[in-house]
């Protein structure tokens, strides 16, 4: 058998197996009762062993549309492949094949990587020798690298024919320069028409309209998304919890301008400034309206010191130089009143 290599596919057969495992469990699963237990071992061992080889078999070889006629072919890998994200394993498992839109996949001849000597290995991990039939090297592209291991057959192929390794990474690198897939902001917004989440669009339409990043949109609108929430919701799947928003976009707006008066909009634009605000309000003691009071009344002088402050914190700085001035605001209406 070939040498094994580390590859950026080698954990392909973990997406391919999940997509079989109930299916395996069902198939091991044995009777233990005395009289049967020889007999079903041998049957779970053939069963097991089965499936083994039929995901095996899939992990290696792929059916493809190539000029009208469909073939079976095995895909090769080069070392500047991507890899596939781990991370997102359990995320696979939610996708929807009817909502994938189709895609180009583009293959190059592997005659130019074996004649220059380059390694190239099947999904597995295992080099492919040279002058295997059948074999078409995957350019990596960013709507391919994953695709390869969902659609049972590649529809639209094109292999391409390259004079040397150096003109295949060319055409790869220009493609990908030219490729740009969603920011984070963006990444919120398709989740939220995806599942229809108004909480969501707020959250979007604020980080579009002030051009701040997601992040600040949630600490300004009082809410939290989590990147995994986002992807499960860019696949439809709605959250298990209600996403809420602790403020109105009003009242959100209204701090953020404020904000970028009192601090300047570079330091609102970073996320100790929202914290800080977010944190003085959960404490109850103080409103909205008093925090805002404070933002507009409290010098200068005083804020920039709260940014200067060699208090180990930002956050910690702004909370304590807010939390003052506005007990001085307290007093101040107290004695008022009194008078």
């Amino acid at each position: 058998m070939n040498k094994k290599y580390s590859t950026p596919s080698e954990n392909a057969n973990e997406v391919i197996n999940n997509q079989n495992s109930n299916e395996m469990k069902e198939q091991s699963k044995v009777v233990t009762t005395p009289n049967a237990v020889e007999s079903n071992n041998a049957v779970a061992t053939a069963s097991v062993e089965q499936i083994k080889n039929e995901t095996m078999e899939k992990s290696r070889t792929w059916r493809a549309t190539i000029n009208g006629e469909v073939r079976d072919i095995i895909i090769a890998f080069t070392d500047y492949n991507m890899e596939l994200p781990k991370k997102k394993q359990d995320l696979f498992k939610l996708v929807d094949k009817e909502n994938l839109l189709p895609v180009m996949y583009n293959f190059a001849s592997p005659d130019v990587f074996w004649r220059e000597n380059y390694i190239l290995t099947d999904c597995e991990g295992y080099e492919i020798e040279k002058d295997t039939p059948n074999v078409y090297v995957l350019c990596p592209e960013p709507e391919t690298n994953c695709r390869i291991f969902f659609d049972e057959i590649l529809e639209d192929v094109s292999i391409h024919t390259f004079d040397s390794v150096q003109e295949w990474a060319k055409a790869v690198g220009t493609t990908n320069q030219l490729s740009l897939s969603f920011n984070k902001v963006k990444e919120v917004g398709v989740a939220a028409v995806a599942v229809g989440d108004e909480a969501a669009k707020e959250i979007f339409a604020f980080a579009k309209k002030n051009k701040v990043n997601n992040t600040i949109a949630e600490i300004l609108l009082d809410a939290h998304l989590t990147p995994q929430t986002v992807s499960k919701m860019m696949l439809g799947h709605k959250p298990k919890m209600e996403l809420t928003l602790g403020r109105t976009p009003e009242m959100a707006q209204e701090l953020y301008d404020q904000c970028c008066l009192t601090f300047g909009e570079g330091e609102t634009k970073k996320r100790y400034v929202g914290r800080a605000i977010n944190s003085i309000l959960k404490q109850e003691k103080y409103s909205f309206d008093l925090v805002m009071e404070a933002l507009k009344t409290i010098p200068a002088s005083d804020v920039a010191y709260a940014k200067l402050m060699d208090c180990g914190a930002k956050e910690a700085c702004i909370m304590g130089t807010l939390i003052t001035w506005m007990i001085g605001l307290q007093r101040h209406d107290s004695v008022g009143m009194a008078a």
